[in-house]
C-alpha cells in the first residue's frame, strides 16, 4: 500500500520509500567500482574543512576590526528561502528547485554506490518531500556508521561531496556558451562593487549558475566537521581514534557559534 511507503515527520515533511531506487543504486554499485570517487573525496573533505574553518575565522577577525552591517551578514541571508533571502528572489525558485534536486539525488546516489562497492548493502532509499514538493533524496546503508570499518566509512561518505565537485567542474565549459557571470550579477549586485547586469539574462545562464553554485556549496557545507554531515562522520572517527569521542560535537558547536557571531556582531555593535 502507498501509505506504508510514506513516513511523516511533521511540519509538512514526509519521506517516500522506494524499492526501485534501492535496486538501482545496488545494481550500479555491483556493476561499477567507484571507490576512487571516495578516495579522492577524502582528500577533498580534509582540504575544504581546513580551508573553511580558516576562512570563517579570517572573516570573523575582519568583521571584529570593522563591524559594519552589510548584506553578507544580514540574518536574512542565512534563510535559504527565495523571497526572504535578499540574494534569492522568488523568480529564481524554479532554477533552484531543478538544480538542487539533481545535486542532492546525485549526492545520495554516490553514497549508496560506493557503500555497495565496499560490501555494505542498501537498507532503504527514497525521496524527501515538503508539502508534497520533492526537495531531495536519501540512501540508507544497512550498517550504521559507527559499525563500519574506517576506510569503508571514509570512502562511502566522502564520495558524495566529490560527486558534487565533479558535477560543478563538468558544467564549467558551459560558461563559454552561456553567461552565468551575468546571472551571478543579477543576484548579488546588491553588494558593494558588484555591477548589475545591463542586459536580460537567459534562462540557460541562470540554470548553469545555480547548478555550479549549489554543487559547490554542497561540497563546502558537507565537508565541515559538523555532526551528521559527511565531514562530521570523518572527523568523529578520526577524533575517536585519538580518544576524543565528543570533540566533533564541541567543534560543531564552536563553528555554529562563530557563524552566529559573524551574523550578529555588527548589528549588536551598532546598538551599543
Amino acid at each position: 500500500m502507498i501509505s506504508e511507503k510514506i513516513s511523516y515527520y511533521g511540519y509538512g515533511i514526509h519521506q517516500l520509500h522506494t524499492e526501485w531506487l534501492s535496486r538501482l543504486v545496488t545494481n550500479v554499485g555491483e556493476r561499477y567500482d567507484l571507490r576512487w570517487l571516495g578516495t579522492m573525496g577524502i582528500f577533498l573533505i580534509l582540504f575544504v574543512a581546513i580551508l573553511g574553518i580558516l576562512t570563517l575565522l579570517f572573516a570573523l577577525s575582519i568583521e571584529v576590526s570593522d563591524p559594519t552591517a552589510s548584506e553578507v551578514n544580514d540574518p536574512r541571508s542565512m534563510i535559504l528561502i527565495p523571497g526572504m533571502n535578499p540574494f534569492i528572489p522568488l523568480a529564481a525558485i524554479g532554477y533552484i528547485f531543478v538544480t538542487l534536486l539533481f545535486a542532492i539525488v546525485a549526492h545520495e546516489a554516490a553514497h549508496g554506490i560506493v557503500f555497495v562497492n565496499e560490501g555494505v548493502g542498501i537498507e532503504d532509499a527514497g525521496f524527501l518531500f515538503f508539502c508534497g514538493i520533492p526537495i531531495g533524496a536519501y540512501v540508507a546503508p544497512e550498517v550504521e556508521p559507527e559499525e563500519m570499518e574506517t576506510w569503508t566509512l571514509f570512502r562511502g561518505v566522502a564520495a558524495a561531496p566529490m560527486m558534487n565537485a565533479i558535477l560543478a567542474v563538468i558544467a564549467l565549459p558551459f560558461i563559454f556558451v552561456t553567461d552565468p557571470v551575468s546571472a551571478f550579477y543579477s543576484y548579488f549586485h546588491i553588494m558593494d562593487g558588484i555591477p548589475a547586469p545591463t542586459e536580460p539574462v537567459g534562462w540557460e545562464s541562470h540554470l548553469v549558475f545555480w547548478h555550479i553554485f549549489l554543487n559547490v556549496n554542497l561540497v563546502l557545507a558537507n565537508s565541515l566537521p559538523v555532526p551528521t554531515l559527511d565531514g562530521g562522520h570523518i572527523a568523529k572517527r578520526l577524533f575517536s581514534k585519538l580518544g576524543l569521542q565528543r570533540a566533533t560535537t564541541y567543534l560543531g558547536i564552536a563553528l555554529l557559534g562563530i557563524l552566529i557571531l559573524f551574523i550578529s556582531y555588527p548589528h549588536l555593535y551598532n546598538l551599543v
